[in-house]
């Protein structure tokens, strides 16, 4: 099995299905007694890159904010608390309104 921190960088980079993931990590429990990485903006800037450019799709891209959100083992830079309503939006799109290119 892979560890905590391998499978929570590969959700971050989605270097697999969201959802796969997740599954992973559940083996990890959901609680974890302190943050084991830190979210910058870089995964973001990255993922909406890759949603313009076609190669992610809204699910994908809400898929992979909802299983982000509320993480105790993921620990965001001081930066990203300013642009995190981003991930929230992304994660209740059927709430907030659906991601679209333009």
């Amino acid at each position: 099995m892979d560890s905590r921190e391998s499978l929570l960088n590969a959700l971050l980079s989605l270097r697999r299905p969201a959802r796969e993931i997740a599954r992973d990590l559940s083996a990890c429990g959901w609680d974890a007694p302190s943050s084991v990485i830190v979210l910058d903006a870089a995964p973001i800037s990255s993922m909406l890159d890759r949603f313009i450019a076609g190669e992610v799709s809204a699910a994908q891209v809400e898929d992979w904010a909802s299983c982000i959100e509320c993480r105790d083992d993921i620990e965001y830079d001081p930066p990203v608390w300013r642009c995190m309503s981003l991930p929230t939006h992304c994660s209740h799109g059927h709430l907030q309104g659906n991601l679209q290119q333009s």
